[in-house]
């Protein structure tokens, strides 16, 4: 689906199809974007090794993280993987990066919000990849944007900006009790969707018994 065709199923559930609007498009297109964005944290959509990376500056350990990176899963100076660390890590028990190339070998995510930050001063130019959970590439509320997240959830994005507008207290079409059931229309999609995200990356939960109650 578009992000028009979008705005008008989100129209056609709450009956706001007449202009002048109750609630313009600018107002249903950020609704349909932070459902979107929702999804992708509650789901597991879309893990990306790839699209995030920079090159460390001469003197440089903070690097800010992009605003569509939900989490940090590892960063990477090509095959080879850097060590994350954390307040709970004796630092000086640590192998550190090679004194001469001075290459990174590890990084902190908890010492900044929205940064991050590497341990060793480092010489300039080394590229440093990060493997993410990250939402759409780019918000749906933006000029170009558009559903990122499988087709046969986005109607789900339609579902949660209608809750969003039966919630609403500017309006006199406030309804909480259809604005419940919109919401867990879209909790059904989140599960449906988290469902489909671990089959895909073959993440599957095994449940095992307590051995202590195995007869």
């Amino acid at each position: 689906m578009t992000k028009t065709e979008l705005i008008l199923e989100t129209r056609d559930i709450v009956a706001d199809k007449v202009k002048p609007y109750k609630w313009s498009d600018i107002r249903v297109t950020m609704w349909l974007s932070e459902a979107q964005d929702r999804f992708c944290e509650l789901t597991g959509f879309w893990s990306d090794n790839s699209t995030y990376t920079f090159v460390t500056v001469l003197g440089q350990q903070d690097y800010a993280l992009n605003s569509r990176i939900i989490a940090v899963k590892s960063a990477w100076v090509g095959t080879q993987i850097l060590t994350e660390l954390s307040e709970d890590v004796i630092v000086d028990d640590l192998e550190f990066a090679d004194t001469t190339t001075q290459t990174p070998s590890s990084y902190r995510l908890d010492l900044a919000t929205g940064y991050i930050t590497i341990i060793e001063p480092v010489i300039a130019g080394v590229t440093i990849t990060l493997r993410v959970h990250r939402k759409s590439l780019i918000a749906l509320s933006s000029a170009n944007g558009q559903p990122e997240i499988p087709e046969e959830f986005q109607l789900g994005l339609a579902e949660y900006a209608a809750y969003k507008a039966f919630g609403d207290h500017d309006q006199e079409t406030q309804d909480p009790v259809k604005a419940a059931d919109h919401s867990k229309n879209f909790k059904q999609y989140v599960k449906d969707g988290s469902r489909a995200y671990r089959r895909i990356t073959g993440n599957y939960l095994n449940v095992v018994p307590n051995p202590l109650y195995v007869v």
